[in-house]
């Protein structure tokens, strides 16, 4: 697929029926290098979420220690996820998809529409590079990649520590 515009690609996934209706989230807060961002973080979102009338869910899933990790307090477990699921969930624009900057996120990316999910991406402080130079939707970046399907209203990225319900209601659609 090398030199092909990512519009070019027909990526056909088995259709999949999730286990997840509308007006869902689904909370990533483990990657599999087993980093796993703290409870409190989430906490306040996932109140206000659930007050707005979202179901919320979080990915469990067996980590690289073999621990199936936890749900968030408040949310509902969800285990055994399939990418067809995923991209089954992602591709109902009221859902929202939260998690760690990782290659999931940027398949999601590549593989939906752009009227899809709302896709909250957060970014750790460190390493520098991952905030600076790997982001595709900073000003910089779309220099480099004009292509304006890089470019989507519908995908909220903030570096972790700034990552609240008030933060992401401002980036409301």
């Amino acid at each position: 697929m090398n030199g092909v515009a990512p519009g070019e690609i027909s990526l056909e996934l088995p259709k999949v029926s999730p286990r997840v209706g509308s007006r869902s989230i689904v909370i990533f807060p483990e990657r599999s290098d087993n980093h796993r961002l703290s409870d409190a973080l989430f906490a306040d979102f996932i109140e206000r979420a659930a007050a707005d009338g979202f179901t919320i869910y979080t990915n469990c899933y067996l980590n690289s220690n073999y621990v199936v990790s936890p749900a968030l307090p408040g949310t509902a477990p969800l285990a055994q996820l399939s990418l067809g699921e995923i991209v089954a969930i992602a591709s109902d624009p009221s859902n929202i998809i939260v998690g760690t900057r990782s290659g999931l996120f940027d398949v999601l990316y590549f593989a939906l529409p752009p009227e899809a999910a709302r896709l909250v991406v957060l970014y750790p402080p460190e390493p520098a590079w991952i905030w600076s130079a790997a982001r595709l939707h900073n000003e910089a970046m779309r220099k480099k990649f004009p292509d304006l399907y890089l470019h989507r209203e519908n995908v909220v990225e903030l570096e972790i520590g700034n990552f609240s319900a008030a933060v992401l209601a401002g980036h409301a659609a």
